[in-house]
């Protein structure tokens, strides 16, 4: 089983409404991301959009993202991130799965279960998780407990390092998440995405894996930062869109970070590299 994962796509980054020319930023790059995930000669079961899908909550950019989306054959499912905003999307995509006011739902009949967590907190930037939201997470994976379980959410549960992005480990919401799925054992790995870069670690002692944006990146940069003092430090660059590709083995999630290039191809499997294979996998006498 193949899951794709799309993070952080923004799209009309820095537009209150919509561009008269027609110039939609990010458009280009989330159409490069994918076409990359539809040319896949093995198609991805399902695709994940983890949140910010839109920038700032622009109603007029959701329209844009449903009909961009709307020829792809691959099921997609969608996540809310801080910049997006329920009202606009649910104007847009439904309200079918929304729970208590908020887009929360599951993904089933799959090798593993997909829950899906809504961390949109208004008006902030890190994420939330309230009693109401631990509660039917709670009673959600009471309701499958051998199921092996892909817990899905914008904002990632850990310190990353990047002072500027990252929420502190005894944050309430973080405690709150963390206490419910130290209590099921099914939850095998938790995605999300929010930071811009790739970051694989672990979470209430499961693997977490964060996924690299469509949008530009977030600069890797360890050092504290004084949020009183501007220090000339690289926050954002321009490098290449990118996803994540998942693969469930039966047994684990085995995850791929990958840019979504505009380069050349350098090799194909083709009559003149058809050897290469034979040498790869030490075929040959």
């Amino acid at each position: 089983m193949l899951i794709a994962q799309v993070s952080d796509i923004h799209l009309g980054f820095g537009l209150p409404q919509a561009p008269t020319d027609g110039n939609v930023p990010n458009l280009n790059r989330f159409r490069r991301v994918m076409a990359a995930v539809t040319s896949l000669r093995q198609k991805p079961d399902l695709i994940l959009f983890t949140g910010d899908l839109v920038e700032g909550g622009s109603n007029w950019a959701y329209p844009i993202l449903k009909d961009e989306i709307s020829s792809i054959d691959i099921p997609i499912y969608n996540v809310l991130g801080n910049h997006d905003c329920r009202d606009s999307y649910k104007a847009v995509f439904g309200g079918t799965d929304f729970i208590n006011g908020k887009l929360a739902y599951t993904i089933e009949d799959l090798p593993v279960r997909i829950v899906i967590l809504d961390t949109l907190q208004i008006g902030r930037h890190h994420g939330e998780f309230n009693k109401s939201d631990s509660e039917w997470l709670e009673k959600t994976l009471s309701g499958a407990p051998s199921k092996p379980t892909i817990l899905v959410l914008h904002h990632p549960p850990i310190e990353t390092g990047i002072g500027w992005m990252t929420p502190k480990d005894n944050d309430p919401w973080i405690v709150r998440l963390k206490a419910v799925i130290e209590r099921h054992k099914q939850v095998v790995h938790i995605l999300a995405g929010h930071i811009h870069c790739h970051i694989s670690g672990t979470f209430a002692g499961r693997p977490i894996t964060v996924s690299r944006s469509v949008a530009p990146s977030v600069a890797l940069e360890f050092e504290e930062i004084d949020p009183s003092i501007p220090d000339g430090r690289t926050m954002i660059v321009d490098d290449a869109p990118g996803y994540t590709l998942h693969q469930w083995t039966g047994k684990e999630l085995r995850s791929y970070s990958q840019t979504a290039t505009s380069g050349d191809i350098l090799v194909k499997y083709d009559a003149n590299h058809a050897f290469i294979p034979s040498v790869t996998l030490d075929l040959l006498d």
